[in-house]
């Protein structure tokens, strides 16, 4: 996977991440100081990268702070190989913090997306603890050894970065071992879809973490994560559980169709197949996709008196958009923890949802994100960047790439429509 380097300003984006969160800040009452070097500190880095980890631990700062915070670049010397950024809050000499802090240091998953825990692997930044918070270590390098860095990652074989492709393409993962596979099919399939290839099911949520995935097709024995497994994180993950999975499998295997389904595949098709039966089935999918997402939206939409107004199912749903809209900043909210705020286990939110609305709680939880954004937009309070912390996005890019699918226009072009023009810094 590629890092795209930059010459970067770490003061310059340090700052502009604090001014982007600053409303979190002011909803808690919370003091806070940004503490800058009198001088411009620049390193080869990838910003995208980077803003998302200072996101990260700036909002995990506000949240365990009673009274204020602090964000610290440290000075440094001419001997260091690193910058170092501190995230202290007021809370820091508490032993419990500082268990805390030592497991977000150890925990893998605090880094937000998959890409980014993948590409922190590859950049040299480090997590550590100090006695007043969290450092992050940014290594300093010179165009020379960004080139160095990137070539590594041509050398290890993973072909995959940011695609630029035809926004009339729908695009689909391709999740095959099989180079000879993956040929035919991409040559059956480009003429009407933009094709992605991994070759397991790890490279997958890669994949889907950069890229507006709009359906996955699997086989269903692939190493290191086979399509079962693929199947069930894709399902339960927030941000890509509405997609589409179509497994293939063997000629009259009955039980891998079962396995499959139960996995919450949406489809599975015989392979060796017909071209013409493949390219109908994800046609159909794809379209009726679109279908119960417009219907849902256009639900959602309806005010909280409405919802109110109506029996049961109105009751519920308008119970699970109001949780849901409470959480919005909240980049991990799941299915389980909106099953547990709901007072319900998974199994049964997903069988009262099914019963009630054609959209699974993943898509709930996105579509109410993106519907909240866009009324945050018309009230011209915000800038995008702000609007995109508080419905939960680290990554300003994938804010407006999920909310231009969905509404069909960028969000600075439908802020104008609505209510005028609105700064998009």
């Amino acid at each position: 996977m590629n890092l795209i380097f930059e010459k970067t300003d770490i003061n310059l984006l340090l700052s502009e991440t604090c001014n982007d969160l600053k409303v979190f800040t002011l909803e808690r009452a919370i003091t806070y100081e940004l503490l800058l070097p009198p001088i411009s500190l620049t390193t080869w880095v990838d910003p995208t990268l980077i803003k998302q980890i200072f996101t990260d631990l700036i909002k995990y700062s506000i949240h365990h702070a009673h009274y204020s915070v602090c964000f610290k670049l440290m000075s440094f010397t001419s001997n260091d190989t690193v910058f170092k950024v501190e995230f202290s809050t007021d809370t820091s000499t508490n032993p419990l913090f500082e268990d805390e802090r030592r497991n977000v240091v150890d925990r893998e998953s605090f880094i937000g997306t998959l890409r980014a825990k993948y590409a922190v692997e590859r950049s040299g930044i480090a997590l550590s603890i100090s006695e007043k918070g969290i450092i992050v270590s940014i290594p300093m390098l010179h165009a020379g050894n960004a080139e160095t860095t990137m070539g590594l990652d041509k050398a290890n074989g993973v072909n995959y970065t940011h695609q630029k492709t035809a926004p009339e393409k729908p695009i689909v993962l391709l999740v095959e071992n099989d180079r000879e596979i993956f040929a035919y099919l991409n040559k059956e399939l480009k003429s009407t879809y933009t094709i992605l290839r991994a070759p397991n099911g790890h490279e997958a949520l890669l994949q889907l973490a950069i890229n507006a995935v709009q359906l996955v097709l699997t086989a269903h024995e692939n190493p290191i994560m086979d399509g079962v497994n693929l199947c069930r994180h894709i399902k339960a993950s927030a941000k890509y559980g509405h997609i589409p999975v179509l497994f293939f499998t063997p000629v009259q295997a009955v039980e891998m169709k079962i396995e499959a389904l139960m996995s919450g595949a949406d489809a599975c098709i015989e392979n060796p197949c017909s071209p013409a039966y493949l390219r109908a089935q994800i046609h159909n999918i794809l379209v009726n996709r679109k279908i119960v997402e417009a219907r849902v939206s256009n639900n959602l939409s309806c005010n909280k008196d409405d919802l109110n107004d109506q029996a049961a199912t109105g009751d519920f749903i308008a119970r699970l958009h109001a949780i849901i809209q409470e959480n919005t900043a909240d980049m991990d909210l799941t299915v389980d923890e909106l099953a547990k705020r709901m007072n319900m286990s998974r199994p049964t939110l997903y069988r009262r949802v099914k019963q009630y609305s054609a959209l699974t709680p993943n898509e709930m939880i996105t579509i109410s994100k993106l519907q909240k954004a866009a009324e945050l937009l018309t009230q011209r309070r915000y800038t995008i960047a702000q609007i995109a912390a508080i419905v939960g996005y680290s990554v300003q890019s994938n804010f407006s790439r999920d909310f231009h699918k969905h509404f069909g226009t960028p969000p600075s072009i439908y802020s104008m429509g609505m209510s005028g023009r609105i700064d998009v810094a």
